[in-house]
């Protein structure tokens, strides 16, 4: 036990507040009848201090939730006695209260009995306090635990969604440099054979994908601004490829606002274009797909012109990226397939369906 803490948040001051009355007033609930039934209230003055008794008590009990909030962190071989103790102290401080009462209520009115005030009475009363504040205490406590993994929930969504981030930004870094590369060689070269509009227009597309990948935040995106960024790439990568690519792209409208993880689709066709057009030196296909099966979304990728060396599409950082990240979002929800055709690849990712929310999109168009 030694060098343990008490590892535990305490409740919120309102719903400290709120647990303490419950529980007070759940016990003169079932005292007052009981009083009533045994012949102890004969009058107002005794049914008032039952209640001014338990009021009293839900005063005095704020004492237990100033020490969890002292003593949160501390060593437990400090925090235990000490909530023991001022337990102990609350209990005694409830019964002279309770007694205190009673003794003006005798005053007020008149045939209000007195309470016996021997020894035995006052233990009875002193551990019939200490057992309800130490269900107080529990009642806390449970609070407490319930609190502390709301938090560590929350710490730990946080902290998938700076990995995801952090993984959008490297591929993000991982793909522009190399993505540059290629385009300002396309570039240099037709600018060399004095195709200077076609460079322009290179140029020009470029640019426009930057700026439309550059607008892209965040760890999920919808479809369609995906699909435009896309779009955006396929139009230099044309330009580079030029008739040895044909790309073909079915995409249903009605699924632009499917939420989807930002650049997804970017290493799948990245993968394509690598081992169906850079690889060889025909002509090839490159048809991107989405549609929706029942309540998952369907994102295809096929290269289709190359033979398959193996068995298993080629794999990399990039498919290692996606499948990571889907396993961060969805867990057993999101499937990765990757799978070789008679002459090329397909890369299926399967996702649940969602769409972004009503108020998200309103405050969007504001």
């Amino acid at each position: 036990m030694i060098g343990k803490r008490l590892d535990i948040v305490p409740p919120k001051p309102k719903d400290a507040a709120l647990l303490t009355f419950v529980l007070w007033l759940v016990a003169a609930t079932i005292m007052t009848p009981a009083a009533l039934f045994s012949g102890q209230i004969n009058g107002i003055g005794e049914f008032l201090s039952i209640w001014t008794g338990f009021v009293t008590a839900i005063l005095l009990s704020s004492l237990l939730y100033f020490t969890l909030r002292i003593l949160a962190g501390k060593p437990l071989w400090l925090a235990v006695p000490s909530i023991v103790i001022i337990m102990t102290i609350t209990a005694m401080l409830q019964t002279a209260t309770d007694f205190g009462g009673q003794h003006l209520l005798h005053l007020v009115f008149d045939g209000h009995r007195l309470p016996q005030q021997d020894t035995q009475s006052l233990l009875v009363a002193t551990t019939f306090y200490w057992a309800l504040d130490g269900c107080n205490i529990g009642l806390l406590w449970i609070s407490s635990a319930a609190r502390t993994i709301r938090l560590q929930e929350v710490e730990l969504a946080e902290t998938r969604a700076a990995r995801l981030e952090a993984q959008v930004n490297m591929f993000r870094m991982q793909v522009n440099p190399h993505f540059m590369g290629n385009s300002l060689d396309v570039v240099s070269s037709l600018i060399a054979n004095g195709k200077l509009g076609e460079a322009q227009r290179m140029a020009d597309k470029l640019a426009s994908f930057l700026r439309t990948a550059a607008a892209i935040e965040g760890a999920e995106t919808e479809l369609g601004e995906e699909l435009d960024m896309i779009d955006a790439y396929l139009d230099v990568e044309a330009s580079r490829f030029g008739d040895r690519l044909t790309i073909e792209i079915e995409h249903d409208a009605t699924l632009e606002s499917a939420l989807i993880p930002t650049f997804i689709l970017q290493p799948l066709i990245d993968n394509a274009l690598k081992y169906g057009v850079e690889a060889g030196e025909g002509a090839a296909i490159l048809r991107i797909h989405t549609r929706r099966d029942d309540e998952r979304l369907l994102l295809i990728v096929e290269n289709i012109g190359l033979a398959p060396s193996g068995d298993a599409a080629p794999a990399g950082i990039g498919f290692a990226n996606v499948q990571g990240r889907l396993d961060l979002l969805f867990g057993r929800e999101a499937e990765f397939v990757s799978e070789a055709l008679d002459n090329g690849y397909r890369a299926t990712i399967a996702i649940p369906y969602r769409e972004q929310e009503a108020d998200d999109v309103l405050r969007r168009a504001a």
